[in-house]
Formats: C-alpha cells, structure tokens, sequence
C-alpha cells in the first residue's frame, strides 16, 4: 500500500495508532491500536457516526483499552513497533474499500468499514459486541 494514498486524516490516524503502541511499550501495531485511535478522535466522523448511531464512545474505548492491555509489553531501547500481519490487512482492505466506493484516497471511513469486513480482527470483535455493523454504518455514513 501506498502511504500516499492515505487521506491527511488517515495518515493522523496511523501515526496516532503508533505513538499508542509505543507509549504502551508494544512491539507491534494491531487493528485495535488503530480502533483506539479512531475513537479517540472526538468530534471527528468516526466519533460523529458512532453517536448518531447511539453508541457509547466511552464504553467502546474502555473495551478497546481493556483488549489492548492484553498485549505484551517490551522494554528496552530503540524499540519500534511494526504493524502485525492483521494491521497489514486492514490497510489492504481499506485500499479495497477505496476502490469499491472509486475514491481516490483511503479515508478514515474506508479504514472503519475495513474492520467491519473481517470477522478475525480483534476490533471487528469488539465492534459486534457493541453492535456496530457494516450495513448500520453505511447507513449512518
């Protein structure tokens, strides 16, 4: 994938996605980091959609958190977290989704419907259980 075709919001939300993975000492960037960092983001359209859809940010976040605290931490010096094979995944799904809706970039929404498209992420896990489907977020989209 190319990171230019990533939106300047895309982009704020990988990089976000890595401060979170350095800052909790994690040798590797998951889908959740990623999750983490979209729901982060108040008043952004990730965070927008979820509420007109009657989600609970705060709840949704704890349970983004709680997964993350599962993941084991590194110590030492100079350590950078990669992104994990699903990472990769998600980006490949969302440059798909790109090109389903015939979008030249990969936006923020691309990357949420890519979690949404693979029942083996993590964060898709934690979506369902929150009751955050692909079709209910098109619709709110």
């Amino acid at each position: 994938m190319n990171v230019e075709s990533l939106t300047n919001q895309s982009k704020q939300i990988i990089n976000k996605a890595y401060e979170i993975a350095l800052q909790k000492n994690h040798q590797q960037i998951e889908d959740t980091h990623v999750l983490r960092a979209m729901v982060d983001q108040q008043d952004r359209l990730i965070t927008k959609l979820l509420r007109y859809m009657n989600k609970d940010i705060n709840l949704l976040t704890k349970d983004v958190e709680e997964k993350l605290n599962t993941y084991p931490s590194i110590t030492g010096t100079n350590q950078q977290p990669y992104f994990s094979r699903n990472a990769n995944l998600l980006l490949v799904e969302a440059e798909k989704q790109k090109e389903l809706f015939k979008d030249s970039f990969i936006s923020v929404e691309h990357i949420f419907l890519a979690i949404l498209e693979n029942k083996r992420l993590e964060s898709y896990k934690i979506l369902s259980k929150h009751a955050i489907h692909k079709e209910a977020f098109l619709e709110a989209l």
